[in-house]
């Protein structure tokens, strides 16, 4: 009742299918904000992920045809942030993850 569709969704794909849950989140905002997503973010609540098993997810993707276009880009400061090379190019992506990591936090 008091939960987003969004969230609602979430919760039940996390129970069936975390990799195209992951796919999806990171097409969806590479897509639409365009932005990458800091790996960080799937340690946090509706996915609750490990790192552990976020890498092993991650090597699973990299693996299967479905999910060739989810790539990663490291930051200056050594943070991962993946993005979906159907929607943005990997110079922009890497571009972008370094703003918002890095580049808005040094600006006035």
């Amino acid at each position: 009742q008091f939960m987003t569709e969004s969230y609602a969704r979430m919760l039940l794909q996390k129970e069936t299918n975390l990799l195209l849950l992951i796919a999806e989140v990171v097409r969806e905002n590479s897509a639409v904000y365009p932005r990458p997503v800091p790996l960080g973010l799937f340690g946090d609540p509706p996915f609750t992920l490990t790192q552990g098993d976020l890498q092993g997810y991650l090597q699973q993707m990299a693996r299967e045809e479905g999910y060739r276009d989810i790539k990663q880009t490291t930051t200056s400061t050594g943070n991962i942030f993946l993005f979906s090379s159907l929607h943005l190019e990997p110079d922009y992506a890497s571009m972008l993850a370094e703003w918002f990591d890095v580049g808005q936090f040094n600006n006035p």
